[in-house]
């Protein structure tokens, strides 16, 4: 029996594990002892993953021809094919004709080469990542570390379900948190102990989970309104720390234009949870403040950026966890660009609108990924030139692109992933490709051939450090309440914008047989519903039926739904104008009977 070590493709925890052999044949996975975070243990997602390699979604066979009907070709021909046609639509249309993106669950390594590809091959700026979905630059100087978990005082979670899209961490923040009766929980297979009193927990999120039950301070908001809880403790510690960041005076002037009393009413959350949060962490000495994509994923994602870069710098002390860091912190650089180059959905635009006439998609989904599936849909056609690149033969792109080539998975190969405490970790090929598969350096390297340029060896993209305070242009409500709001999300164990990994598990891709809504009990009785009924969501992006969950835990008039069943559509194709993330909470919805 062989192991043989290699890192979990899934979340940015980047648990490490080994994938095991018998006979010949991948037969499981297990877990590694010694990982800083995990420590022994996994998720359902780590402990299946071995399955990838033999799904049945496996993309094996490259392909050309026209969009739709595509059939199998060499390898060789393949690769020299799709460079001929981005060459030539370069020769046409210019560099910046030509757009790259490229999945966030790439290593390192891997995005290095992608940036190269579209740097020093194509020489267009047009290069983005899936990181964009879920990320925002920080530039903090004390990032969170798992270590800091330990050792924290008081933990905020806000906007982040931990034990849905990244279980190991929130079931060690669920342990640091435990009442001291239940502490430390102590067993042959876990080294994990916290002999230290147990840490405070304020949970901020619109969505109640487990993790809300262990909470000090519970403050369930709106979808998308947990950026007004961030500026009301900004405004009750204002006066009273002793900050020496840059931008202070601004920045109460600031607050002191805005009704954060009206906000926070408008937001859900109660004035005097907010008050209380903010004495916990005036009284804490070691604070840690973990954040998820739900901040970046609403209408207020730059408000949120600013509220938590300037806690972070007021307090001095705080540390700051993001949930979403991988390879294209470290790989593709700073993921928001500043050389004039169009973002991830700005080149679904541009596609559309004929701006852009070719595009590589490396690993990644848009179909899946994005809002407003219908309309990127009609914008990928409209591209001369799509070149998809992928692990599985499930990529909904794949039927307009006009050359595919199949690409190895993490475990197949050599690289390293970056973690959310920023750790890059090292890792061999646990098991082989199979035949005709290669790594995305083999085909950037032979593209370069007919492309012309000279790919660079990677390094490290460092973001500039942020150390000064940014004022808060604070709006005068929190947001509009029409009717129902709706928030797309992580329903475990499927993941955000990983759906490709998760459905390639059989294992996983049968937990749930299709999408659901969850609704407030009384409002399904007020709309004459029954739980176990199909409703039908509309939106002005479009409409879809959904089986009808009733979650007492939500406020009135909120609905959730897990992203992995198509829900996208739902979603109008809309993103922040600074940050560039897509708007996937907060959507007004009505819905029907059927």
């Amino acid at each position: 029996m062989k192991h043989s070590y290699t890192i979990c493709p899934h979340c940015g925890c980047g648990c490490g594990l080994y994938i095991v052999e018998q006979d010949g044949a991948v037969s499981g996975a297990t877990a590694s002892q010694g990982h800083g975070l995990g420590q022994g243990q996994l998720c359902a997602r780590g402990w299946t993953c071995h399955q990838l390699a033999g799904s049945a979604s496996r993309l094996k066979t490259p392909m050309l021809g026209e969009p739709g009907k595509l059939s199998p070709a060499s390898w060789e021909e393949t690769v020299d094919r799709a460079a001929e046609m981005l060459k030539a639509a370069r020769d046409k249309h210019g560099a910046e004709s030509i757009g790259v993106i490229g999945s966030s669950r790439l290593t390192i390594e891997e995005a290095w080469v992608l940036r190269s590809l579209a740097e020093d091959v194509l020489k267009t700026p047009h290069l983005d990542s899936g990181a964009r979905l879920g990320w925002v630059p920080l530039g903090l100087p004390n990032p969170g570390r798992y270590q800091d978990i330990d050792e924290a005082d008081l933990i905020m979670a806000v906007g982040v379900d931990l034990l849905e899209e990244n279980p190991i961490l929130g079931a060690r923040v669920m342990s640091r948190t435990k009442p001291a009766e239940d502490r430390p929980y102590v067993s042959p297979d876990i080294s994990h102990q916290i002999p230290t009193e147990p840490a405070k927990l304020v949970w901020v999120n619109s969505r109640p989970s487990d993790l809300a039950a262990a909470a000090a301070v519970r403050i369930q908001t709106k979808p998308g309104r947990e950026w007004v809880f961030l500026a009301a403790l900004l405004q009750k510690l204002a006066p009273g720390e002793a900050c020496r960041a840059k931008g202070l005076d601004q920045l109460k002037e600031s607050l002191a234009r805005s009704q954060l009393e009206k906000l926070l009413a408008g937001s859900g959350a109660a004035a005097k949870d907010a008050s209380r949060a903010a004495a916990m962490l005036a009284a804490a000495a070691r604070p840690l403040l973990i954040v998820g994509k739900g901040l970046w994923q609403q209408e207020q994602a730059g408000l949120a950026r600013a509220a938590v870069i300037d806690l972070a710098l007021m307090t001095d002390r705080m540390k700051v966890m993001q949930t979403a860091l991988g390879a294209n912190d470290a790989g593709c650089g700073a993921i928001v660009r500043s050389d004039g180059g169009l973002s991830y959905m700005e080149m679904i635009e541009a596609a559309g609108s004929g701006k852009l006439k070719a595009l590589v998609l490396a690993g990644e989904d848009p179909l899946r990924a994005l809002p407003g599936s219908e309309l990127t849909a009609k914008d990928l056609a409209a591209l001369e030139i799509l070149v998809v690149i992928d692990s599985f033969s499930s990529n909904k792109a794949i039927p307009l692109a006009r050359a595919v080539l199949p690409m190895a998975l993490p475990m197949e190969k050599a690289g390293s992933f970056r973690n959310i405490e920023g750790a890059d970790q090292k890792f061999a090929a646990a098991v082989q490709a199979p035949s005709g598969v290669r790594g995305l350096d083999d085909i950037v390297s032979r593209w370069a051939k007919t492309l012309g340029g000279k790919t660079k060896e990677g390094g490290q993209a460092k973001l500039p450090e942020t150390r000064e305070l940014l004022p808060l242009a604070l709006p005068e409500t929190a947001g509009k309440d029409p009717g129902y709001i709706l928030e797309l999300g992580t329903a475990y164990p499927h993941l955000q914008d990983g759906e490709l990994f998760t459905e390639g598990t059989p294992h996983l891709s049968r937990e749930f047989a299709g999408g659901w809504a969850e609704m407030h009990p009384d409002d399904i009785a007020e709309l004459g519903l029954r739980a176990g009924w199909r409703a039908r969501f509309v939106t002005e992006s479009g409409k879809l039926e959904a089986l009808i969950r009733p979650n007492p835990g939500l406020l009135r008039k909120t609905i959730f739904m897990p992203l992995h069943f198509g829900a996208n559509a739902l979603a109008p194709f809309r993103y922040h104008p600074e940050m560039k993330a897509p708007v996937f909470r907060g959507i007004e919805t009505t819905v029907e009977k059927i």
